[in-house]
């Protein structure tokens, strides 16, 4: 029975990761390095990442307005570099 609570653990543990560097690569939080002596890194979300939390958005949903928001930021920062 032990192994099999390994195998549970390790598969667990995997679909944490997975999940975590899924939303690291979305931009929904940040990895930093703790403290000196610490083995751990701290977590911390970001804006985008705070507001899907308050809201209950999907993260796919959230990802396309994100896009659009990136989107709409690049043509606004153009236009006035034009003007």
């Amino acid at each position: 029975m032990d192994c099999f609570h390994s195998y549970i653990d390790i598969l667990c543990s995997h679909q944490v990761d997975k999940c975590l560097e899924s939303l690291i690569a979305d931009e929904f939080i940040l990895r930093t390095q703790s403290e000196e002596g610490s083995s751990c890194d701290l977590l911390t979300p970001t804006q985008p990442g705070n507001a899907v939390f308050a809201y209950s958005m999907n993260p796919d949903e959230s990802l396309t307005i994100l896009c659009d928001l990136n989107k709409a930021r690049k043509q606004f920062v153009l236009e006035n570099e034009l003007a």
